[in-house]
Order: structure tokens, then sequence, then C-alpha cells
């Protein structure tokens, strides 16, 4: 008859087996060059590689750069502040649709509560709930989530552009 089904697994799983470890091997010997300097070494003891490309490698002053790094984290902490200032501002701009968010709440509970007594306020009830955690749900995703991540993200992004001009 033929091969039973085990062997031609166990060849199969042999063969992937020595794939990989070949592949493994070719991965670790064709490494291409690599396109940036060596830097090992190159700074004197107190300074501190901050950049390098083909054929060069930048050093500063260990004391001189971490200050400025520190200098820069700094500023951008006390800068950092105003997303939440704007986000303040953004939620008070808002007060209106919040008002009327919790008047749909006080509805919503209101016509919750009746529908024990009359049944008709079943509609109500989901109706007022519904559009109480709409409104409050759409000011929350402006305010707190779309306006907040572009102003993190521009502030992360000026962070890393003065952290740069310290390599200067």
């Amino acid at each position: 008859m033929g091969t039973s089904a085990a062997a031609v697994w166990t060849t199969a799983r042999r063969s992937h087996l020595v794939g990989v470890l070949v592949a493994i091997f070719l991965g670790a010997v064709m490494r291409p060059p690599t396109a940036f300097a060596q830097c090992a070494g190159v700074c004197k003891p107190n300074e501190i590689v901050v950049g390098e490309d083909r054929t060069s490698c930048y050093c500063k002053d260990r004391a001189a750069y971490a200050g400025c790094i520190a200098a820069k984290g700094r500023a951008w902490r006390n800068d950092h502040r105003q997303c939440a200032r704007e986000a303040e501002d953004c939620f008070r701009s808002q007060g209106y649709t919040l008002t009327a968010a919790g008047l749909a709440g006080m509805a919503c509970i209101g016509n919750c509560a009746a529908v024990e007594t009359v049944p008709a306020f079943v509609r109500s009830c989901v109706t007022s709930c519904g559009t109480a955690a709409t409104i409050a749900t759409s000011v929350l995703e402006k305010c707190a989530v779309d306006l907040n991540n572009r102003c993190q993200a521009d502030a992360l992004r000026t962070l890393r552009n003065n952290q740069l001009s310290c390599r200067n």
C-alpha cells in the first residue's frame, strides 16, 4: 500500500524544519553592509554620539547634551498643559449641548421610572436615554478624544523637533 499519514507528516515537518534552519543561517551569513559609520569608541569619554551618517560620527559633550534635552523636556511639559486648557475650552463651548444631554438624561430617568405604571412609555424611555447617551458621547469624542489626540500629537512632534535641535 502507501506510506502512513504519520510518516508523511513527520517527513513534512522535518523538511520544514530544515528549510527554517537554512533561512536562519543564510540570514546570518549574508547580511548587507551597514549603511552607517561604526561609531563605537569614536567619541571622547565625556562625549556621546548624537548622530551619524555613512562616513561620519557626530559627538557632543554629555553634560551639554543632557542639559539641552532636559531644558527642552521642561519647556514641553509646561507647554503640554495647553492641551488640557484646549479640552476645557471645548467642553465649556459645548455647554448648551451638554445641558440638552442632561435634560434628556432627566427625561430618561422619568420615562423609565414611569414604565412600570404606563407601559406605553417604553418607547419614550428608550428614545430619551439613547438621545442623552448620543449627545454626551459626541461631545466626549469631539473634546476629549479628537481634540486631545490632535493636540498631543502636535506637542510630541514639537518635543521631538526641539530635542533634535540639541544635536547642533
